[in-house]
């Protein structure tokens, strides 16, 4: 008769599997796993940030695991996709509230808004709102709770081991702080929990379960390169008890040629991220006083209004810029060259654009014309010219087919105008590049903007901000003042 099998990691034994694979149910190409090896999961420990709304849409434990699901929901656990998780941090407005006594205790039932759906229950005990200064009443209060999810009489409720009061000024900028935590772990959360298959034996000592990283990195390939064709936004692969991704986005040939190569040895192209996704790091903002800065720099900044006002005649430059704005309004992460090319706004800027290109080409009639070139000739250029400067700085992907991936630079877009709407609420100086930096950092890319055309992105944004006439540039460093 076969023995169990057991999962170990190092030297130490937990648990027992009921078999090799360890699935219970297969739905929708997802593997749901034995209750006994929710401990393997990078999220079973940790304190998950979510929304109310992933909470609610949750799923339901008794589909999964029929009688076994009371034992997921009397241990606290939620399943987002097939991801144990059974202590979750969410953060919102406290809308009402009301006490109960239990047991000699008094608690608090606050409804907490994060703006994701509807309000969700909290329970908390009088002792914890007293130390987080939060004595008597309390509507209308920013705050920050750590707890775990029960139902109480088939409704969803938190039970708050922790509660932290955020600051009324400048709530907008901890709550999208959180907003994007959210997203960040939330972009692992889409992507299944996989575990490896454990070793069978019949008979003697049971083997030890290892991860073994030639296997990881091939499935990885498999996974986001053959079958992403053409270019996709790599998801993170959660395998076991780790997290990880690409150090850097590949294009097509050198994507090919890694899928190819059998020699999987080298590391260098997958990171490990486990540690990073459950970073809660404070947004680095540039909070230092403009008033300090020295008369000098103050001297050289020009306010947006002038800026403007500056501009000469139309350029490339600003046609890149308007490609940008059609391919972040269009919201698509993937589109075709000739639809952009074909949009009444860009065909018009092309055109005047255009007349100052063919301004300067002579012609001499009676000389050999075939260098001569045509209006749609021009315009093709332009437009190759615009582009060429996306794709150079990693922001766009375009295949031969003209089929264009454009994730990374609607992401860098909305983050970049995140920050700019932060920095309107607390009033500070501002560098692009640094979010460019950050941007690089937090998704593992190499972006990669030349600084005029990142200025220009700059420029548009602010100058069509409410509170235009409040941003200066500061001409000899690049820095952006806001006051």
């Amino acid at each position: 008769m076969k023995r169990p099998l057991s999962i170990r990691h190092g030297s130490e034994s937990v648990d027992s599997a009921p078999d090799g694979r360890n699935v219970v149910l297969r739905r929708d190409g997802v593997e749901y796993y034995a209750i006994e090896t929710f401990h393997s999961s990078p999220f079973y420990n940790a304190v998950t940030p979510v929304l109310v709304v992933d909470l609610v849409r949750a799923v339901d434990p008794y589909d999964i695991y029929g009688h076994g699901g009371h034992r997921l929901v009397r241990d606290n656990v939620v399943l987002l996709k097939n991801h144990p998780v059974r202590r979750v941090r969410v953060t919102g407005w406290i809308s009402d509230y009301t006490m109960k006594e239990i047991r000699q205790m008094m608690y608090y039932f606050l409804s907490l808004d994060d703006s994701s759906g509807e309000p969700i229950k909290c329970m908390v005990r009088d002792a914890v709102l007293e130390e987080a200064g939060l004595a008597g009443r309390c509507e209308g209060s920013l705050v920050e709770i750590v707890g775990v999810c029960s139902k109480v009489y088939g409704e969803l409720e938190i039970k708050a081991n922790a509660l932290k009061l955020l600051p009324r000024e400048n709530h907008l900028t901890y709550e999208l702080q959180f907003w994007s935590e959210v997203f960040r772990v939330r972009r692992v959360l889409e992507t299944p929990w996989y575990q490896t298959p454990q070793l069978d034996a019949d008979n003697g000592d049971e083997p030890p379960v290892r991860m073994d990283a030639t296997a990881q990195r091939r499935k990885y390939m498999e996974r986001n390169m053959v079958l992403s064709s053409p270019h996709k936004d790599y998801p993170p692969l959660v395998l076991d008890s780790s997290i990880y991704t690409k150090r850097t986005v590949l294009n097509e040939s050198e994507r090919r040629k890694r899928a190819d190569d059998q020699d999987l040895s080298s590391s260098s192209d997958i990171e490990e991220i486990t540690s990073d996704v459950f970073a809660n790091r404070p947004r680095q903002l540039r909070t230092e006083s403009v008033q300090v800065l020295p008369e000098s720099v103050l001297m050289d900044s020009v306010s947006v209004d002038d800026l403007m006002k500056r501009q000469q005649g139309p350029s490339v430059s600003d046609l890149t810029i308007l490609l940008t704005e059609w391919i972040v309004d269009n919201g698509e992460r993937h589109f075709h060259l000739n639809k952009a090319y074909q949009d009444p706004l860009i065909r018009d800027y092309l055109k005047t654009l255009a007349e100052n290109e063919l301004s300067a080409q002579v012609v001499d009639l009676t000389e050999d014309t075939t260098g001569v070139k045509s209006l749609n000739q021009v315009h093709g250029e332009l437009f190759h010219r615009a582009r060429h400067l996306l794709q150079r700085s990693g922001l766009i992907l375009c295949t031969r087919s003209k089929e264009c991936s454009s994730g990374v630079l609607i992401d860098f877009i909305v983050q970049l105008q995140d920050e700019i709407n932060i920095i309107t609420t607390v009033g500070s100086i501002f560098d692009p590049r640094e979010v460019l930096a950050v941007f690089n950092k937090t998704r593992h890319l190499d972006v990669d903007i030349e600084d005029p055309l990142l200025q220009s992105m700059m420029l548009r944004y602010v100058s069509n901000s409410r509170q235009h006439s409040k941003w200066y540039l500061v001409q000899t460093t690049g820095l952006w003042l806001f006051m």
